[in-house]
């Protein structure tokens, strides 16, 4: 007997369910797309014969058809003709690919908001009946579900940034060859805050923290909570460092950052963090990468705090 294929993640749970669904909706396209509430990235697409949508393409949320799915997830978004719908036919992917039918469903998160969307569309007038409808809704709740299991996986329950079980997927995903930086950063006499204001006023401060410390990343970094006040920053070269690994720059911007105070209830607390930076280049063993910015925090907290300090890896 064949065993049901693992699921282990949300491209192999599409990529599982693009198959079941090519089989029993004729529509020519059937694909699944994630979104970040700016881009939207085609995660898995199947094309009958043809090639309307490709994998891995990625526009502005707001210009896709996925948009709308987003914006009315209480049901399903059909559009009979894309060039006649008002909903669509002023989008510049409606100029560029013609009349099109599409239905969209909603991919939800924990939180409820949409996360993605699973979708159909076909060149010509396709009717979608109800058992199709009923099967992409369906389909589109177990993805939910996949995605909502991967939350708690890899979710930091308190900050919502990735947590140390994301650390590493993520480094092994690294393509040889490819560089980044690796920021240790932990927040200097963290326990005064606690000692002083109490406990739910430092977790609110970690809140604030994390928010602050993602407004300087790009979407292809990664920020981790290991635990307590201490964060992981993982920047790609081709993410907020930049090409040319600019990481003075970078890291001072995000000490300065965490050096305005913050607004917690009516208490303005001010705090300062030490940083210890790995570059790291993709293949590398990243224990050891971590290992070696944590070592240079350390040593930046023993010469005075409130600074960072380059490995010499």
């Amino acid at each position: 007997m064949n065993k049901e294929p693992v699921i282990d993640s949300l491209a192999d749970a599409a990529d599982y369910i693009l198959n079941v669904l090519s089989r029993f909706i004729g529509a020519n396209t059937v694909f699944v797309a994630r979104n970040d509430s700016v881009t939207n990235t085609i995660l898995k697409v199947f094309n009958r014969s043809e090639v309307l949508i490709e994998e891995g393409a990625e526009l502005p949320l707001y210009e896709t058809y996925c948009y709308l799915v987003c914006q009315n997830t209480d049901q399903p978004v059909v559009i009979r003709n894309t060039e006649e719908d008002p909903l669509t036919s002023h989008l510049k992917v409606t100029r560029q690919m013609g009349a099109c039918s599409f239905i969209g469903v909603p991919i939800m998160s924990n939180d409820n908001h949409s996360v993605g969307t699973i979708c159909a569309m076909d060149r010509k007038p396709y009717i979608f009946d109800q058992n199709e409808i009923s099967l992409l809704k369906a389909m589109a709740k177990f993805l939910s579900y996949t995605v909502q299991l991967e939350e708690a996986l890899f979710i930091d329950s308190l900050t919502g940034v990735y947590n140390r079980n994301y650390l590493k997927r993520y480094m092994s995903a690294m393509a040889e060859g490819e560089k980044g930086i690796v920021m240790f950063l932990d927040l200097d006499d963290f326990k005064h805050v606690n000692d002083k204001y109490g406990h739910n006023t430092g977790d609110m401060l970690l809140q604030k923290l994390a928010d602050r410390l993602k407004q300087n990343m790009s979407r292809h970094d990664a920020l981790i909570r290991l635990g307590g006040d201490e964060f992981i920053l993982l920047l790609r070269a081709d993410g907020a460092i930049g090409m040319d690994g600019d990481i003075d720059r970078f890291t001072t911007d995000v000490l300065s950052c965490i050096r305005r105070p913050f607004q917690i209830g009516d208490r303005s607390i001010c705090v300062t963090a030490s940083v210890g930076v790995s570059r790291f280049v993709g293949g590398a063993d990243w224990e050891e990468l971590i290992q070696s910015a944590d070592r240079a925090m350390y040593k930046v907290k023993q010469s005075g705090k409130d600074n960072y300090l380059t490995a010499s890896n």
